[in-house]
């Protein structure tokens, strides 16, 4: 695959080895179909199980339909000392898992686009894992995306796990997402206040994110 590649498939796939992206400027179109793992897959360790990795590589672009893995992939996307990876309006499904999480950013740089669906299972570490390593760790959910996770209410949505220091999130907020009491994102409870807001029109009780309940008309 040569620079400025676009590949786009035609119809579900299966693999029997990690696909392994490692050119940079290459564009993954999913075209609405999915990835998976043929029952066959083989693989000689652990971090060579991943059903999909990006190594090494810039700008690279995984977009418009499904990876779902099985008991024989650890990570459904491994992203690993790569910069400028975007995903977008993806589902990335991690129910089955020989141990894993949907996404991992290692010492790289990932951005959300469009709508990212996670899907965690029983074995599922949690939904994002950032991780920076020796280096640092971006992750960025652009404006106008949006991070849903179901399977497992138990873990993250995005968990940070060394130097948290080295470690960006932006956009956090505007999908939905809060930091709780170990630094880790998970999806914001709303919390309102006992005071009232009103204006020349009604009067409601607002959460700290600008949510708006118990909203009624003034008479």
């Amino acid at each position: 695959t040569k620079p400025g590649t676009t590949i786009k498939l035609a119809e579900d796939i299966q693999v029997d080895r990690m696909l392994d992206i490692s050119r940079s400027d290459v564009t993954l179109d999913l075209n609405g179909h999915t990835i998976t793992a043929t029952e066959d897959f083989y693989s000689t360790f652990p971090n060579d199980a991943h059903l999909l990795q990006v190594n090494g590589a810039e700008n690279v672009v995984i977009k418009n339909g499904s990876l779902v893995s099985t008991d024989l992939n650890k990570h459904t996307v491994n992203v690993y000392q790569s910069q400028n990876v975007t995903l977008d309006g993806l589902t990335i499904d991690n129910t089955h898992t020989m141990g894993g999480c949907p996404v991992v950013v290692n010492a790289s740089s990932v951005n959300v686009e469009d709508d990212l669906a996670l899907v965690v299972g029983e074995k599922s570490w949690e939904g994002i894992n950032v991780d920076p390593k020796e280096s640092t760790a971006e992750l960025t959910f652009a404006t106008g995306s949006s991070v849903a996770m179901s399977g497992n209410d138990a873990v993250p949505v995005v968990k940070v796990d060394g130097e948290k220091n080295n470690i960006t999130i932006s956009g956090a907020e505007d999908v939905g997402l809060q930091t709780d009491e170990s630094g880790n994102l998970v999806p914001h409870t709303h919390e309102y206040g006992p005071d009232w807001n009103s204006d020349e029109d009604g009067h409601w009780k607002e959460c700290t994110c600008g949510e708006k309940s118990e909203y009624a008309a003034l008479t």
